[in-house]
């Protein structure tokens, strides 16, 4: 009985941890709304009470949540968002990984597959370096290189002539035809061996080694890189 009550008492304390978390985002939003803040400011602001409001028990604020992420997530997805790659990823992630639980838990099945879906149209081309990496756009959780980067030596962005369609990208037999018929062969094989000898690889500080460790060794992460089957869906990290 005794370790039962501590068990009731840690999720009572828990819940009312989530809550002032719920309130105190929302007043700090309203503000920031009023105060005229940054255009970022305000979507991280709204990321983070989507989230918070995600992992609520409450029913009614599921909801919200459910409700409040197509928003944020049709933000994410805008290529005119002025956001970094690396935290337009993160963002992606936890966005997918937090409202799949939350609509299941809510029994949203046609929810939950929605957003199962959009984590795994892209997940095939997600790379550890997308993290950390700068100077590129992300569409879709596919690189491409900005018109002001030069050209990529990097094994992770190949070339045209290495692109084939593959199930769970943007990528169709069509869009490679496509391609051919305009003359985009992409590096030539000498210039691909020069870079596949020389790759460029920058050092990553502590804290952003951290902060990679900490994104990749969510289970449905595992399962992209390693192929490594965690808790399923019932996960609640």
């Amino acid at each position: 009985m005794y370790r039962c009550s501590r068990c009731l008492g840690g999720l009572y304390h828990l819940s009312d941890l989530l809550r002032s978390r719920v309130r105190d985002l929302r007043i700090e939003l309203s503000q920031k709304k009023a105060a005229g803040a940054s255009p970022l400011r305000v979507l991280d602001l709204e990321n983070q009470l989507v989230i918070e409001l995600g992992r609520s028990a409450r029913p009614e604020e599921r909801t919200e949540a459910l409700r409040s992420a197509e928003e944020v997530w049709r933000r994410l997805e805008d290529p005119r968002t002025p956001l970094a790659a690396p935290s337009r990823t993160a963002m992606r992630v936890m966005l997918c990984t937090t409202m799949r639980r939350c609509a299941l838990l809510a029994k949203h099945r046609e929810a939950a597959e929605v957003w199962t879906a959009r984590f795994a149209q892209r997940a095939a081309r997600l790379q550890p370096q997308d993290f950390i990496q700068d100077g590129e756009e992300m569409r879709g959780w596919e690189k491409t290189p900005t018109p002001t980067t030069a050209k990529s030596t990097s094994p992770l962005s190949p070339s045209s002539s290495q692109l084939r369609a593959q199930f769970g990208t943007s990528l169709t037999e069509e869009d490679i035809d496509e391609s051919a018929q305009r003359g985009d062969v992409g590096a030539s094989p000498n210039e691909e061996g020069e870079n596949d000898a020389h790759p460029k690889r920058r050092e990553l500080s502590p804290m952003q080694k951290y902060r990679q460790d900490l994104v990749l060794s969510h289970p449905m992460i595992g399962i992209v890189f390693k192929g490594r089957q965690g808790p399923g869906p019932r996960y609640t990290g």
